[in-house]
């Protein structure tokens, strides 16, 4: 009985050619199949289309993630002392996001970061006047991200 090898390997190797934007070169070394195997799945099965399709995906991505942030900075100036740590929360996830698009940390994803998990300990000191003192500071910090 002929062994179906697509079924076993196949999900890996779309994923090795679309996502991790491997060679067929490079995958046959990884699994030990053959190139001529891979090419022919990658045709039948659609490949370079649906690498194709994700790489026009992430600038469209890019641009949104952009753009929230640049909303959450201005709500983050007018909002009340109790809304800012979950707006600042807000931006550190959507700066990971940033991050894990462009597959690199940069110094304002960084600032995002270090700040929102910062404002995480803030937010359990008791001292509410001390609280929205050091809010104000991280605010007016985060003001300084593009």
């Amino acid at each position: 009985m002929k062994k179906n090898k697509y079924a076993e390997y196949g999900t890996v190797c779309f994923e090795y050619y679309v996502k991790n934007e491997m060679t067929l070169e490079a995958i046959s070394k990884k699994t030990g199949l053959h190139i001529s195997t891979l090419s022919r799945w990658k045709n039948q099965y659609g490949w370079d289309a649906a690498r194709e399709k994700l790489r026009g995906s992430t600038p469209e991505l890019q641009n949104v993630i952009e753009n929230e942030i640049k909303e959450l900075l201005k709500r983050l100036k007018d909002a009340a002392p109790e809304e800012k740590a979950g707006l600042i929360d807000g931006l550190v996830k959507l700066n990971k996001a940033r991050k894990d698009i462009k597959g690199q940390v940069d110094a304002d994803s960084a600032r995002m970061i270090v700040m929102g998990d910062f404002t995480k300990l803030i937010c359990q000191d008791k001292d509410a006047v001390f609280k929205t003192r050091v809010l104000e500071y991280i605010e007016q910090f985060l003001g300084g991200v593009k």
